[in-house]
């Protein structure tokens, strides 16, 4: 993702969405981040 490798001057929100049925591939791309953990629980009308 071009967004989070280059210096950014403001604020950037980075959401994906995710099916019922994709708790392996949730947790294979929290895994692979260089990023560190980060998460936000809300309800679906907020995402």
């Amino acid at each position: 993702m071009k967004i989070a490798k280059e210096e950014i001057f403001g604020p950037v929100l980075c959401a994906q969405s995710f099916g019922d049925n994709d708790l392996e591939t949730i947790a294979q791309q929290a895994n692979d981040t260089s990023y560190g953990y980060q998460v936000v629980f809300g309800p679906r009308a907020f995402l």
